[in-house]
């Protein structure tokens, strides 16, 4: 018997955007670390070598979640954008339009 630790990932980044047909991004799965033999007999051996691994993968682990937030904050900075140029485009044509209406009307 054996206990395998796998981590969820995307696939590419690249794949977030081809869906898998229900609006999710592909995952893959990668074994961090495998834990067979006698050692899954001891309990303790089990939580420190789990420990252990842990401790190895953090810090991409942290990096993962600071790349993760930077993502989600620029998609935010460009929604934003994307709604205060719709904003000042629909001012624009009523603009262009009120002067059309008021040209017509003056002639």
């Amino acid at each position: 018997p054996a206990l395998v630790l796998l981590a969820l990932t995307d696939a590419q980044p690249a794949a977030a955007e081809r869906a898998d047909g229900r609006g999710r991004p592909r995952q893959s799965a990668q074994a961090l670390g495998v834990i067979s033999g006698r050692h899954l007999l001891d309990e303790q051996a089990v939580v420190a070598r789990l420990q252990s691994m842990q401790d190895s993968f953090s810090p991409l682990l942290a990096d993962a979640r600071e790349e993760l937030t930077a993502r989600a904050v620029d998609r935010a900075i460009i929604e934003e954008q994307q709604s205060e140029y719709e904003r000042a485009l629909a001012l624009d044509q009523e603009r262009e339009a009120a002067a059309e209406a008021a040209a017509e009307a003056a002639e």
